[in-house]
């Protein structure tokens, strides 16, 4: 059989037995937090949702912050968090701070007994009223459990409708100095503007600091689709985003529940991997209470009590117990085959360079408008790899050609991004860089940040018919990687163009469609590294030693092993076809577990290179 195309089933058996070890609680799966970007991930860098329940205010239901509810909402209701509402006015911490504080404290206490996360949250509206208590409770906060993985801060529940550069904003700056001071991990949740809704705001203008997310806060029944467009605002300007409270009913917290809204919501918020807590574990008579009036304080709430809203979050939560966040392995957009063949630096076309498999890619995202005609500005880019070095070969149309500044992005010429890790990072990391070539700059090369290392950095621009010809080479070792076969590579081409001299007149890129790249690499797009060029050139016959699927039978886990990565994707389906499970098959050899499977077939969808279709029989 050839390369391309090929697919077969075969029969396997797969014995799962239940583990007699207690489940991993939450914080062990995931350990510290951390803000990547836009993305909450654990201590393995993977991503962490979290799901769970807001208590009420503590100073009106403090029956319910106590150990037995918060065991309850983990076993029962699987909720991975809980949210402390520290009450501060009408009755809470500001006057009353030693009771209020310890009835947060003993959740806190619950919380990393049962090993889930705890929001340790400020809730008033004008916290800029209460900026000492604010830092004396989180100073003690921090001192007392600072250290734990558990914590999260969040330092002001709904600020109103006040501005967020003058007001919201300083006062966050300063109540993350005042936790940083002593805490100097943990993630801190910001209140964004009108009722915590205007996470675009934030985002445009963020906190300083580290670990930094931003929570907004919706109610089904009256937020739609434009609040889920303003968090789409704030995840593409790469920031966090962490519902910490939201409702299915109105934003009064009462009247009509909307479960085709709440629904909407869930799915928006899971497939970007956003975490979320609902509001309230309350018996008060209001439709956002998930209990009934009367409620025991002590959890152990029967299913059939519950209310209508505590109904469909507590199912819609038990329906995902347990489960990862399933994100969609990036998608390669180009390939950079490997060559044998070292590449002079010389502006000419090597053979390597015309394999019909070294696709040109064309280079058209307006970043900078100003562009007349092709003639005015395009291009295309190639790119080839070795052990030592990332080739780039750019042929660009530029009918007039100048170098007159002293910043390189406003001459002509080349931006070249490279995250060898490919993790969409927010701001650069020590292994990803931008290289700046100038048109006419005697090979002169200008990085960002202006630390990496430009020795062995080599380039020409040498101009042709219309335009130039650009190649360059980098080596791996600015990068701080050593780059293997299947390996998913950040990767951006840009061209700038003046004209007449001065300033930029336009600017073309492959992926990125912002001109934001030189601070976020995940503005980059994907690239993967292939294998060889004279492999890749003609077919090649699949001996049935280039994978295993082993043991056979297996308990609790199966092993996919290839002899190259042939393989990047791997999906366990059900015999209906839905989706039990992902895995991006980075190495040569991975592991599913089993764990969690029923008795049944299911079938192992193996996707790159090849398709290979595997019917596995759990026992």
């Amino acid at each position: 059989m050839k390369f391309k195309n090929w697919t077969f089933s075969i029969a396997l058996i797969f014995i799962a037995l239940s583990s007699t070890a207690e489940a991993q609680s939450p914080v062990e799966i995931h350990g510290q937090l951390k803000v990547s970007g836009n993305k909450i991930l654990g201590a393995d860098n993977n991503p962490a949702q979290l799901r769970g329940m807001s208590l009420f205010w503590s100073q009106w239901a403090g029956k319910y912050y106590n150990s037995n509810v918060v065991k309850w909402l983990k076993d029962d209701w699987c909720s991975s968090v809980i949210r402390a509402a520290l009450a501060v006015d009408n009755g809470g911490y500001a006057t009353n701070s030693t009771a209020e504080k310890n009835k947060v404290f003993e959740v806190i206490d619950a919380a990393i007994a049962n090993g889930i996360y705890v929001i340790v949250d400020f809730h008033v509206h004008d916290a800029v009223l209460y900026k000492n208590e604010a830092k004396t409770f989180f100073t003690e906060v921090a001192t007392k459990y600072g250290a734990q993985p558990n914590i999260i801060y969040e330092i002001w529940n709904e600020p109103l409708n006040v501005s967020w550069s003058n007001v919201i904003k300083p006062y966050h700056n300063e109540l993350v100095q005042t936790i940083r001071a002593i805490d100097p991990d943990n993630i801190i949740i910001c209140g964004t503007r009108s009722w915590s809704q205007r996470v675009d705001e934030a985002a445009n203008d963020p906190v300083t600091g580290t670990n930094i997310a931003y929570t907004l806060h919706y109610y089904a029944a009256s937020h739609g689709q434009y609040f889920r467009d303003l968090c789409t605002q704030a995840l593409n300007k790469n920031v966090a985003v962490f519902v910490t409270e939201y409702g299915v009913c109105e934003a009064s917290g009462d009247g009509a529940i909307n479960a085709a809204e709440s629904n909407a919501w869930w799915a928006y918020l899971d497939s970007k991997g956003i975490s979320y807590c609902a509001w309230a574990i309350s018996d008060k008579a209001e439709s956002a209470s998930a209990l009934p009036g009367g409620a025991s304080g002590n959890g152990g709430w029967a299913a059939n009590t519950l209310t209508a809203s505590g109904t469909l979050e507590r199912n819609y939560y038990k329906s995902k117990c347990n489960s990862a966040v399933v994100v969609v392995p990036p998608v390669a957009n180009y390939k950079i085959h490997k060559t044998m063949n070292p590449i002079a630096i010389d502006g000419t076309i090597d053979a390597d360079w015309n394999n019909p498999v070294v696709l040109a890619q064309p280079i058209t995202n307006i970043i900078q408008t100003g562009i007349t005609n092709a003639a005015d500005l395009s291009g295309t880019f190639k790119a080839l790899w070795d052990n030592n070095y990332l080739y780039v070969l750019g042929e660009i149309k530029d009918n007039a050609l100048n170098q007159d500044s002293p910043n390189a992005w406003d001459d002509d010429g080349v931006e070249v991004y490279i995250d060898i890790n490919n993790d969409k990072a927010g701001t650069y990391g020590a292994n990803d860089v931008e290289y700046n070539f100038e048109y006419n700059n005697n090979d002169i090369v200008t990085a960002n940040p202006g630390t990496r290392p430009i020795t062995n950095v080599n380039y020409v621009i040498l101009p042709n018919t219309g335009g130039y010809i650009f190649e360059a080479r980098i080596p791996w070792t600015t990068v701080l990687g050593y780059p293997v076969v299947g390996q998913l590579v950040g990767f951006d081409f840009h061209v700038n163009d003046d004209d007449d001299g001065g300033v930029r007149d336009s600017k073309l890129a492959w992926t990125a469609i912002a001109d934001d790249a030189w601070q976020f690499t995940s503005s980059f797009g994907t690239a993967v590294l292939e294998d060889a060029l004279g492999i890749l050139s003609h077919t090649k016959e699949i001996g049935t030693n280039n994978l295993n699927v082993f043991p056979n039978p297996a308990i609790n886990r199966v092993t996919i092993q290839q002899q190259n990565l042939q393989f990047n994707t791997a999906t366990l389906l059900d015999v209906r076809g839905n989706t039990v499970q992902n895995l991006r098959l980075n190495q040569l050899s991975e592991t599913i577990s089993l764990d969690n499977l029923a008795q049944g077939i299911y079938i192992l969808k193996l996707s790159g290179e090849l398709d290979k279709m595997v019917k596995i029989v759990v026992q």
